[in-house]
Order: structure tokens, then C-alpha cells, then sequence
């Protein structure tokens, strides 16, 4: 996978070259830089570290076997706080790997200047663009998901129904691997 300040660029190019496709690149990036500031999580993470973090109430663990070193347990561990759920792969060494972040709660600033509970879906718009997919639920709620150009990782937000139409939720997942 690629990382860095160029990964994003590089990714669509080469995607986009492949493909015979056009894209509007702005967006692309847009979506790299909401994914990699999350809510200020950045690697290499310890577990000690997102417990600091998140102020963590409650902590589950499930072993899972590591599908690169044969007989080598690991762990995904779910830490939980008020309005925040974060979810990651915790390797026998080596640094921890964030998974899925949940967030429903504005003690955390988002990206971009997007304000949780603030924001409607016009701002969105305006911040990132088009959503790569639009879904209206039953209860009124809309979720709008955007996906980087590999397709591997991915947010979604969730908006009040109207007329509030605003950032009820937000929810990262990440490629691990």
C-alpha cells in the first residue's frame, strides 16, 4: 500500500492511467487528507497510546490468528469511550493498526473544518464533493460514503434527518493487512 504525502497522487495516477478513466484528482486527494487526519490518530500507534488518547472506558479483546507468520496469535481489540469506538489489529510486536474508528461525539475536531453536529451535508459537499455512493434509511437518516482511489478505505458520514441534515456520525475504515 502506498503512505506518505505523495501516496494519494501517485495511487490516482496510476489507477487513473490503467483505467483510460478521468477524475477530478482534487477530489481524490481531498479524500486521502480526511482519511490520514482522522481525528488526529497517525502511525505508528501503541495501544497504550490510543488508550491516552481516547480516554478508553471499556476495552474487548478476540485473538486472530497473524495470516502471515504461521502460529502466531494477534489480537483485535474494540476500545471504547463516549461517542468513540475505535477497532485495531494488535500484532504480537510491532506498532498497532487502526481498523475502524466510530465517532459520535464532537470531543473530537474533524477535518477539513467540518464541525460534528454543525455541518450539514452542504458543507460536506462543499469540503470534499460528491460522495461515491448516497443512501436514504427508513428513520430519515442519509449516509454518504467516500472511497479512496484504490477502493480499500473508506468514511462515512451519517446526517440528522431533515430539516437538520446534520453530521450525526462519522465512521473510517482502514486496509490492514
Amino acid at each position: 500500500m502506498f503512505r506518505g504525502p505523495f501516496s494519494c497522487v501517485f495511487a490516482l495516477a496510476i489507477v487513473l492511467l490503467a483505467s483510460g478513466q478521468s477524475a477530478d484528482p482534487c477530489q481524490f486527494d481531498t479524500v486521502c487528507r480526511f482519511l490520514e487526519q482522522n481525528i488526529g490518530l497517525k502511525p505508528p500507534l501503541t495501544l497504550a497510546g490510543l488508550r491516552r488518547f481516547a480516554k478508553v472506558e471499556t476495552e474487548t479483546a478476540r485473538p486472530v490468528a497473524n495470516p502471515h507468520v504461521a502460529g502466531q496469535t494477534d489480537s483485535i481489540r474494540e476500545l471504547k469511550c463516549a461517542g468513540l469506538t475505535l477497532q485495531v489489529y494488535v500484532p504480537t510486536t510491532g506498532p498497532v493498526l487502526l481498523q475502524r474508528i466510530d465517532l459520535a461525539s464532537n470531543r473530537y475536531p474533524l477535518p477539513l473544518k467540518l464541525v460534528f453536529g454543525k455541518s450539514t451535508f452542504d458543507d460536506v459537499q462543499y469540503a470534499i464533493g460528491l460522495p461515491k455512493t448516497v443512501e436514504h434509511l427508513p428513520d430519515g437518516t442519509s449516509r454518504w460514503r467516500y472511497v479512496n482511489v484504490e477502493g480499500t478505505e473508506s468514511f462515512t458520514f451519517v446526517f440528522d434527518p431533515e430539516p437538520a441534515v446534520k453530521i450525526r456520525s462519522v465512521q473510517w475504515l482502514f486496509a490492514v493487512d
